[in-house]
């Protein structure tokens, strides 16, 4: 398994025993026991991205820019941004944010519009975001089979062509961020952000009612939080100027201006 995606649950504990002094471990999950144990091999190839920005924040904060990517030839000279960015003016209340709902709403209109087959992943911040974003979709008349709301919690092993990214998370009605940001400011966190923000093949669209300057420097003292908000920079930054460009690789063997006669030519035989 990716150590750096889901566990199996948050409260998850596993306790091995033995009549043997010495012989107990305990560990938050299955596959932190057996790593214990058995070799380990570092995840290394990345196949989703058209896009290798789509995989860069998480390659650089979560696996050691150890992935090799396999972007799509066209979409990397295109020079598209893979990121949209949106900052709307969402409350929340109730565990929800009704902005960022409606929001989400237009903009699966708009990608359906420019792409009527795609398939869209809505990834949200909390059950009760996930189906307040299901009902207005339903209501606007989006039962498209191609369209999936999503938690945090539930949308491991999913991908999509377009992924709308909007956690709801936002600012009271007095203007003061003083939500806890759910799983986001938990333990685990940094495994739910990555998992958040994997699932595109081609683009995501951040619908946020925060802006990175939103965060209070106590907040910031929480792991969690403190990569979201560089992932919120992250994303402005390439939604206006797309920065990450496709690796190029050595390879040994053949070049495509290799040649018989240009290997005799350099080593001077006629």
């Amino acid at each position: 398994g990716d150590s750096k995606q889901l566990r199996p649950s948050d409260f998850y504990q596993v306790k091995w025993e033995s009549d043997e002094e010495g012989m107990e471990y305990e560990a938050e999950s299955l596959l932190e026991l057996v790593g214990n144990f058995f070799e380990k091999h570092q995840l290394k190839g990345h196949y989703r991205s058209a896009d290798p920005g789509l995989i860069h924040f998480s390659n650089t904060h979560f696996y050691d820019n150890q992935l090799e990517t396999l972007p799509d030839y066209a979409t990397s000279m295109a020079g598209q941004p893979a990121f949209s960015w949106e900052k709307v003016e969402g409350i929340w209340a109730n565990q929800v944010n009704k902005t960022e709902a409606d929001a989400v709403v237009m903009k699966v209109d708009a990608i359906l519009n420019a792409s009527p087959v795609a398939r869209i992943g809505v990834v949200t911040g909390n059950y009760f975001q996930m189906e307040l974003i299901r009902e207005k979709l339903w209501k606007a008349g989006f039962q498209d089979a191609n369209i999936r709301v999503r938690n945090i919690e539930n949308v491991q092993g999913d991908e999509f062509d377009q992924v709308i990214l909007s956690l709801g998370y936002a600012p009271n009605a007095e203007g003061k961020l003083v939500t806890n940001f759910g799983l986001l400011g938990k333990s685990g966190a940094e495994n739910r952000l990555n998992v958040a923000i994997t699932r595109a093949r081609k683009n995501m669209h951040l619908i946020s009612s925060i802006d990175p300057t939103d965060f209070r420097p106590s907040q910031l003292n929480n792991g969690g939080l403190a990569l979201f908000r560089s992932f919120l920079i992250f994303v402005k930054e390439q939604s206006k100027s797309p920065s990450i460009s496709a690796p190029e690789r050595q390879i040994q063997g053949y070049e495509i201006d290799w040649s018989l006669k240009n290997r005799l030519l350099k080593s001077g035989n006629s």
